[in-house]
Formats: structure tokens, C-alpha cells, sequence
């Protein structure tokens, strides 16, 4: 085996390497971590969707409403989907639309359209208007024709 000078040598070396391997582990996976789009440092809030604004809002007809959006945040986003739900609970949903992209820090106007079928667009009421975007977000915006 060896005598106890070289044994405690030996285990000290051991130590030694364990611990310099725990270390560049340890900053790998932190290099690794921070490279994330959802980290602190990318994206604080870790999962916060970028920055959508409604600036005005205006109805075109009892099935269609202009929404004049704002995104603030550093990415382009796209939206996917939408669905308005008006005062009382009545659903209109557009799952297969496909909206604009909306560069960062641009306003752009955009209409959505319903099939009048449950509700219609009514002056000086207030309807939910949910946007599904390309991060898998929904934002809700809620808007008086």
C-alpha cells in the first residue's frame, strides 16, 4: 500500500482533482445556463412575453374591430391565433389565423374579424381580445368599441 506520508499524499491529490473537476462542472453548466433565452439576463421575469400594447382601438363593422399595437419588446413577434369574448362570456375563436409579425418597437394596425354568429360588435362596449403569439403566449387586451 505505501506508508501513511504517501497514502495522505495520495488522498490529498485525489481531493484535489475532485474538487478542480467539481469546479469546471460547475462553470460549464453555468455558461450553459446563461445562454438560455429565458434567463435573467436575456429575459428577466424568466418566461415574461415581450411587451404588447393596445394604442387605440376601432370598430370597422359589427363583425370586424382595428387594433392599433404597440411592441416594445427586443424581438420580432408573430400572432398566431386570436379569440374575442365579449361582456357576458359569448366566445369567438380563430385558431387557424395567422397574423402579422410585428417588428420591435413598432406600431401596426391590425384587424380581426369575427363571424357574428354569437355576438356582434356593439358601440360603447367592452370585449376581450386574446392574442396568441409565436412564443406561446396569450396576451389579453381589453377594449371599448
Amino acid at each position: 500500500m505505501g506508508t501513511p506520508g504517501e497514502n495522505r499524499r495520495r488522498l490529498k491529490i485525489f481531493a484535489y482533482v475532485g474538487l478542480t473537476f467539481v469546479i469546471i462542472a460547475s462553470l460549464a453548466y453555468g455558461v450553459y445556463w446563461a445562454s438560455q433565452p429565458c434567463t435573467l439576463l436575456e429575459n428577466p421575469g424568466c418566461g415574461a412575453p415581450d411587451p404588447l400594447s393596445v394604442k387605440s382601438s376601432t370598430m370597422n363593422s359589427a363583425t370586424s374591430l382595428t387594433l392599433q399595437i404597440y411592441h416594445g419588446g427586443q424581438h420580432s413577434i408573430s400572432l398566431s391565433s386570436y379569440y374575442v369574448k365579449d361582456s357576458v362570456g359569448n366566445l369567438y375563436s380563430s385558431p387557424g389565423w395567422t397574423g402579422p409579425t410585428i417588428p420591435p418597437m413598432t406600431q401596426l394596425n391590425v384587424t380581426f374579424t369575427i363571424d357574428g354568429k354569437n355576438f356582434t360588435f356593439q358601440p360603447k362596449n367592452s370585449y376581450t381580445l386574446g392574442l396568441h403569439t409565436s412564443q406561446n403566449y396569450i396576451v389579453d387586451f381589453t377594449v371599448t368599441t
